[in-house]
């Protein structure tokens, strides 16, 4: 079975989705128990965007494999896909909890305590973010977008000397991100730097000219100074 498995995970990587998730249904009829053969139909879903059927196929999957992490966590990307495409509140709140279970199996598990803080951060945590985010850099205090989010935190409580520290870190880690840049612009808007705000948003739009936010926030500097 585990050659079985490893040639519909290969179709996957070969981006030939429909066959792959053909090859896995057949597979059902010889083991319609194994977790992984579950996982695969649900990846293929995903990937389709079929989002609730991902859903559907990854909580048979944990029917069968209940202390695999990696289905929470991947149960927790499909519902914050959700909440991006339909701004659904129980979405975001049903990523949380699938979050919360991934950790609970495997606490130090990276990208989800990053997804996890940022959920919280967009349904208003932000004390429980910057506790999330903070022992995510403990583990990895070099990652950029971790201390971007944490700097993010600290700018929604109004901390913004905090925040400063972070972004600014952040974009000596990661010099072509332009969000990196539109966020320690904003934090230095803030800080009342019109010139230190204006050099980063600038920079921000140079890597990423459809970044329309840092637009915005040039003519509200301007308009402040």
């Amino acid at each position: 079975m585990t050659v079985d498995l490893q040639k519909g995970f290969a179709l996957i990587n070969d981006n030939n989705i429909e066959l792959a998730k053909q090859y896995f249904l057949d597979l059902l009829n010889i083991d319609n128990e194994n977790s992984l053969i579950y996982s695969g139909i649900a990846t293929c879903y995903e990937l389709n965007n079929d989002l609730d059927k991902a859903i559907d196929y990854f909580n048979k999957a944990i029917n069968y494999d209940k202390d695999n992490y990696l289905f929470f966590n991947q149960l927790g990307n499909i519902y914050k896909k959700k909440f991006n495409l339909k701004n659904n509140k129980t979405d975001l709140f049903l990523a949380k909890t699938n979050y919360e279970k991934t950790l609970l199996l495997n606490k130090n598990y990276l990208p989800c305590l990053n997804n996890y803080g940022t959920t919280l951060l967009e349904i208003g945590d932000y004390d429980k973010a910057i506790e999330i985010f903070l022992s995510s850099i403990s583990i990895d205090p070099n990652n950029p977008l971790v201390l971007s989010n944490l700097g993010n935190c600290y700018t929604k409580k109004s901390l913004f000397s905090d925040a400063l520290i972070y972004h600014k870190k952040s974009v000596e880690l990661e010099v072509n991100n332009y969000a990196l840049y539109y966020n320690l612009g904003h934090t230095l808007l803030w800080l009342k730097d019109f010139s230190g705000a204006e050099e980063n948003l600038l920079k921000s739009i140079e890597l990423n000219k459809e970044n329309y936010k840092a637009y915005s926030l040039l003519i509200n500097l301007y308009y402040l100074s």
